[in-house]
């Protein structure tokens, strides 16, 4: 499988995960999809660093790479905060998991129409 469709498919599957654990209370069911979350979240960075590779030229991928590792954390931040506001709405926690996924669906769908042929002069 290539880095593209595999991206898309362990954004995917942390999303069906994510709105799975929304369904569950008891903690072996939470643990268990919260383990196989962590899994899958583990190939999206392989993925999107092949993906990234190649919308840029060799010159300017460390830059395009600090760019990413930084914002990763500053997109964890970001949906911390607004996570965090519709709790402050009131919103239960299984009430806000649909919202990430939309969020996470946006990306999917961004990552699907990018450009995915190698950088070009």
């Amino acid at each position: 499988m290539g880095a593209k469709p595999m991206l898309v498919f362990s954004l995917t599957l942390t999303a069906i995960l994510q709105t799975l654990s929304s369904y569950g209370s008891h903690q072996w069911y939470l643990t268990t999809i919260w383990a196989i979350t962590r899994i899958a979240m583990c190939w999206v960075w392989p993925s999107a660093v092949r993906v990234v590779a190649f919308w840029f030229a060799d010159d300017n991928i460390g830059t395009a790479m600090a760019v990413l590792s930084q914002a990763f954390y500053l997109g964890d931040a970001v949906s911390r905060a607004y996570l965090s506001s519709l709790l402050a709405l009131g919103l239960d926690w299984r009430e806000v998991l649909p919202y990430r996924n939309l969020l996470i669906g946006h990306i999917i769908y961004s990552i699907s129409l990018s450009r995915s042929s190698t950088y070009s002069n």
